[in-house]
């Protein structure tokens, strides 16, 4: 297990429904790893993804996420979030307008791919939203959806995904996530970031299904206060054969229960 030197910042799932007994689910800091799943099912089919959902949930599933890549989708996720046993995650593709039905509908956490959803504009209008109703933003990044810029100048690259993660990740903490902390008295004044190659250790080797001593790239990046004072440690770890992305995020800020925490991790 990769460990970092700061205990990693709690986020607070549930569905806003309103409901008394909607179901919820602390992620990160003390708390359990939570185990979640994905739907198979067409999501305008509301029942039929209810019952996919009921069914992970009774096998110990905590969050399950849909498919939310148009209207029909959009227009399923009310009766779906409002029956869910469990917190609801929306993953959006190229549409911001359904990541704005999401929130509308009460959804517990939103999934954005840096690659789909691109204009500044469209963003902010999802950040400010998602600040309206304390939803949770989730970066995910995959070799299928890198900016096109990106993809002509790096490749299907580590560092192409490491590019596009960071960039989205500005342009969320632009619009939106940065005022949350400073709404909770956190100030972020300025920031350092490292990428480097590394053989893999055995703990990072078990986590990525690698052998230890394969190449690794990591990007590690610290934000700190107006007194240098670190408020953010996030480090991520790639293996080349696949792509895939390890990624911890830790946002000190003990005066708080819950807050807002982009997260950024991989997607097949």
């Amino acid at each position: 297990m990769l460990r970092l030197r700061r205990q990693s910042k709690p986020i607070f799932l549930q569905n806003k429904t309103g409901k008394s007994d909607a179901k919820s689910v602390w992620m990160g800091g003390d708390h359990p790893v939570v185990v979640q799943s994905m739907t198979t099912t067409d999501t305008a089919d509301a029942d039929k993804t209810l019952e996919q959902i009921y069914g992970l949930a009774m096998e110990g599933c905590e969050v399950v996420r849909v498919t939310v890549k148009d209207p029909p989708d959009a227009a399923g996720l009310p009766a779906i979030v409002w029956r869910s046993p469990v917190p609801i995650v929306a993953d959006i593709h190229f549409d911001h307008k359904m990541a704005l039905a999401a929130i509308e509908a009460g959804v517990a956490k939103l999934r954005l791919n840096p690659g789909n959803i691109r204009d500044p504009k469209k963003v902010a209008e999802v950040v400010s939203a998602a600040k309206a109703r304390g939803i949770p933003i989730r970066v995910g990044v995959n070799m299928g959806s890198l900016a096109p810029d990106l993809e002509k100048t790096l490749g299907h690259t580590a560092e192409a995904m490491v590019q596009s993660a960071l960039r989205h990740v500005e342009m969320l903490e632009e619009h939106g996530l940065y005022e949350l902390l400073r709404a909770s008295g956190i100030f972020p004044y300025s920031a350092t970031q490292r990428i480097s190659a590394k053989n893999a250790s055995a703990a990072e080797a078990r986590v990525l299904n690698e052998t230890k001593g394969s190449a690794l790239l990591t990007m590690e990046r610290t934000t700190y206060d107006e007194h240098g004072r670190p408020l953010e440690f996030a480090r991520h770890v790639y293996r080349a054969s696949r792509y895939a992305l390890l990624t911890t995020v830790a946002v000190d800020d003990p005066s708080r229960d819950s807050a807002a925490v982009t997260l950024i991790d991989s997607s097949y």
